[in-house]
């Protein structure tokens, strides 16, 4: 295994052990069972993470979002920033449709708040050192 593919691997791990908690907790209110949530919380990181990480190997430096340049000095962390945005957007969407699939619409908000805090927590984790790829 690469050297690239055990620091995603790593990194996947990290992200489901702090996200899918997170997810649980954060949509306790539906009332659904704890593990249906998690398992949607995997799944979705399933999709999302190494598609983030394939696509980082693949693009950077090319696709620098240089437009932020002068608010984010690092190139790495503006990448991060469009990239995990754009994760954050893709798994509020499904957890949004989940919810409305499951017990109807109504939880919008919570699905957004459960992704914007699971995806931050995860996020400032990874920067702080531990999963840099």
């Amino acid at each position: 295994m690469s050297a690239y593919a055990e620091a995603w691997l790593t990194a996947f791990e990290w992200t489901l052990a702090i996200e899918m908690p997170l997810v649980v907790w954060l949509l306790r209110p539906v009332g659904l069972l704890w593990w249906h949530t998690a398992v949607l919380s995997a799944v979705v990181n399933a999709l999302t993470h190494p598609t983030l990480w394939l696509a980082y190997r693949a693009t950077y430096p090319d696709l620098d979002p240089r437009w932020l340049e002068p608010l984010i000095g690092d190139p790495y962390l503006r990448w991060i920033l469009v990239g995990e945005s754009a994760v954050w957007f893709v798994e509020a969407v499904a957890f949004v449709t989940w919810l409305r699939l499951r017990v109807g619409p109504g939880h919008v908000p919570l699905a957004i708040l459960a992704a914007v805090v699971a995806n931050l927590a995860s996020t400032l984790f990874g920067l702080s050192g531990v999963t840099h790829p």
